[in-house]
């Protein structure tokens, strides 16, 4: 079913994958045999590879790439871009909202995955690990290496944003002992019920943490809202950890907090540029613990997002409509290209 480099029509779907972490498609090919389909994988991951794939393309399964307003432009016959992932802020989804396509992600992908990886960086941080482990091989073996290493129980962890990720950090940190104060947009009397969390403006949220979580999309309005201001408000020994976007951070500002002891540490599984390039500030800063943007992978968690991602591209290629769509609003514009009496309408048996 799959093909590398071709173009075979046939009656069949054109579905191209943009790019991919893992060189494995049996999970797209799995959830795709109910159509007649072509799943392409073209034949490198450059733009120009994809391009010539894509222009043609009834569905695009994507991870990585940057899909702007130019490239989505050469698109002439894709309904539907299926992401692998929730995150969606390399997707130009104004352009492909007026032009008729679906845009869908993985709302709640990896949840358990991710927030697991944020105390993995906490308990990382707050217990020196990496200080203690570099000392033993070294043949430092004392407790004061790590000094001051700071109780996690009692302490209070701030989440910036608080969406359906958040409220599982939020789970994991009342289980450790942790006071939860969170920024949202929409907070609510039953959220504060449910989740036993305590609704401050970000300022506060920053101020009072000693522990700073960052969980929101990448936006226009959210770029940059983890400020040098809001970084000056933070507490001498408080540790910030980003597993959303780089970009939600002024990574400079970070780097200056972090290099003068203004705050004690970072755990981050993004930057703003990825991968980091290797004269990044960021890297020689023994206070910063850096994964490869991995806080979603398992393989349970990577197996149940492909097998979604792909059964977004199933449905809408079936005549249906995607469980998680991100642009509702292209609803018009797709019926009208592609729904009875739409210049592009072909019959499918599913």
């Amino acid at each position: 079913m799959a093909s590398t480099g071709a173009n075979i029509r046939d009656g069949k779907f054109k579905v191209v994958v943009t790019d991919y972490t893992f060189p494995d498609f049996s999970r797209y090919a799995d959830e795709l045999k109910q159509l007649p389909v072509d799943l392409i994988i073209p034949a490198d991951e450059t733009l120009e590879a994809f391009v010539a794939e894509a222009r043609d393309a009834d569905a695009l399964i994507h991870e990585h790439l940057f899909l702007t307003a130019a490239v989505i432009d050469v698109l002439e016959r894709c309904r539907i871009i299926s992401h692998h992932g929730k995150g969606v802020d390399n997707i130009a989804v104004d352009r492909a909202t007026e032009r008729g396509i679906i845009v869908s992600n993985v709302l709640d992908a990896s949840v358990h995955e991710v927030s697991e990886h944020v105390f993995a960086l906490v308990l990382a941080l707050q217990r020196k690990l990496h200080d203690y482990d570099a000392a033993v091989r070294t043949g430092r073996w004392h407790v004061a290496v790590g000094e001051p290493v700071r109780r996690l129980h009692g302490s209070t962890l701030g989440l910036i944003g608080f969406g359906n990720l958040a409220r599982h950090v939020a789970i994991k940190a009342r289980a450790f002992g942790m006071n939860v104060v969170a920024y949202a947009r929409y907070p609510t009397d039953e959220l504060v019920r449910q989740y036993g969390v305590k609704f401050a403006p970000l300022a506060d949220v920053m101020s009072t943490s000693d522990v700073v979580s960052v969980h929101l999309p990448l936006t226009p309005e959210t770029r940059a809202i983890v400020s040098r201001d809001m970084l000056n408000r933070m507490k001498p020994h408080a540790v910030l950890v980003n597993i959303s976007r780089g970009g939600l951070i002024d990574e400079q500002a970070l780097v200056e907090a972090l290099r003068t002891g203004r705050i004690a540490g970072a755990g981050l599984d993004v930057l703003v540029d990825e991968p980091a390039p290797p004269e990044h500030p960021i890297l020689t800063l023994p206070n910063v613990l850096i994964t490869p943007h991995c806080a979603w992978y398992s393989e349970e968690g990577r197996d149940d997002v492909e097998r979604r991602t792909a059964r977004e591209v199933a449905r809408v290629l079936a005549g249906g409509r995607p469980v998680s769509w991100v642009n509702p609003d292209a609803a018009q514009a797709f019926a009208a290209r592609f729904e009875p009496g739409g210049h592009e309408t072909r019959s499918q048996t599913v």
